[in-house]
């Protein structure tokens, strides 16, 4: 099953190589949140004060990693900062992937 890719790399579920990752279902959101353009909408309902000059993470993709992380049974903050090197979680965290 090949899914939409990351950056040059292509993201292909194969279901003959054993047990690599329990998120993959995170896949899945991914892809429905792209098509109806989930968190760039969800990020126009809030008005971010924050100064554009000192933004390194757009509200979207802060908005598509902690709604993806509850999804996945990630509840709680400190889950984030220790899977922040995962790379299926990184792809599943970006809004614009």
């Amino acid at each position: 099953m090949l899914f939409s890719g990351f950056g040059p790399r292509a993201v292909i579920a194969a279901f003959d190589g054993g047990e690599i990752t329990s998120d993959a279902g995170g896949l899945l959101l991914r892809e429905t949140a792209k098509r109806l353009d989930l968190f760039p909408r969800m990020a126009a309902c809030f008005d971010d004060r924050r100064d554009p000059s000192r933004v390194r993470h757009p509200l979207a993709d802060l908005l598509a990693q902690r709604v993806t992380g509850i999804a996945l049974g990630y509840e709680d903050l400190t889950d984030h900062d220790s899977l922040r090197h995962d790379p299926l979680l990184k792809l599943l965290g970006e809004a614009k992937s």
